[in-house]
């Protein structure tokens, strides 16, 4: 459940550094409005592809799957900002300039996503290992005892 919080939690707050990015980079729209649309797309990101893509294997196939699910969701969170900051949804070099944002960040925080995956899947990996070495050793050092209990106690 925390972990589930903080990712929620990290999500909200990387929508919000993106908002304030572009805010800054490029003032055409209030911080508002990149907000919404910050949100609504990194939210479609994460609604679509965290279910989907961790379970494909990694491969071609998880990079294939985001190839199609990456602007589909980003097209799906521009739908979902537009009539929330009164935009209209034409083809303008605007649409295609938040298309474009929008995808790159998706790939940030998608490979972001993928890396922490693969450290925690990494970290999990490292654990059992020592745990099955040190139940090993474990069982070594008690055969060993009980070698050296019937050595000095041969008749019991």
């Amino acid at each position: 459940m925390k972990r589930h919080l903080a990712s929620i939690a990290l999500l909200l707050l990387f929508n919000t550094a993106i908002a304030v990015l572009v805010t800054v980079l490029n003032g055409q729209h209030a911080f508002r409005d990149n907000l919404v649309l910050s949100q609504c797309i990194g939210i479609a990101v994460a609604l679509i592809n965290s279910p989907v893509v961790p379970r494909i294997a990694p491969g071609w196939r998880r990079w294939l799957t985001l190839g199609v699910t990456l602007p589909a969701s980003v097209m799906l969170g521009i739908l979902v900002a537009a009539p929330l900051i009164g935009q209209t949804l034409a083809l303008t070099p605007i649409f295609w300039r938040s298309v474009l944002v929008g995808l790159m960040f998706a790939v940030i925080g998608s490979v972001v996503f993928l890396l922490a995956e693969r450290i925690h899947d990494l970290d999990t990996e490292v654990r059992r290992r020592r745990l099955a070495e040190a139940e090993r050793a474990r069982r070594e050092t008690e055969a060993h005892l009980k070698l050296l209990q019937a050595q000095i106690e041969p008749h019991f």
